[in-house]
């Protein structure tokens, strides 16, 4: 994990002060880093200066996206925290293919959660290719509507 946030930050770090990191875990392996009551995830946070997110659970999927977002220390050091702990957790072997069939439909941006949705569904996506099509005004006015 060390060497790819190295390599991510020397990248990146020329540009933006903050570093993300996304990693898909396992649901049952998920629990032992955020606890019941999410007293590990925050003391973690805390600890590290890192700020830590989980996505929520898609009944389709078995896996959930944990961001790590702070600088290259922070990211690095809760990163590597959260690995420690997946690594002992006597069922990982049971949970280390991630697959999906593509039966399930999977909306976009499912796993940011019910707040991240569209706001408004009656707004079309914007495909990448039209971007170019589009004022800069144009942009933000169709973000105002649909974010």
């Amino acid at each position: 994990i060390g060497l790819i946030l190295d390599h991510a930050w020397e990248l990146a770090s020329k540009v933006y002060k903050t570093l993300m990191l996304k990693m898909v875990v396992s649901d049952p392996v998920i629990s032992k880093i955020i606890s019941h009551d999410e007293n590990a995830l925050k003391l973690l946070g805390a600890s590290t200066g890192c700020r830590i997110n989980v996505s929520v659970r898609v009944p389709s999927m078995q896996e959930r996206l944990v961001l790590f977002a702070g600088t290259h220390s922070s990211v690095a050091q809760a990163a590597q925290e959260a690995w420690r702990i997946i690594q002992f957790d006597p069922h990982v072997q049971e949970h280390l293919r991630f697959c999906h069939d593509g039966n399930d439909d999977l909306p976009l941006g499912i796993w940011a959660g019910p707040e991240n949705q569209k706001a408004d569904d009656t707004v079309p996506v914007i495909e990448p290719s039209q971007l170019k099509l589009y004022t800069k005004r144009e942009l933000v006015m169709y973000l105002h509507k649909a974010a």
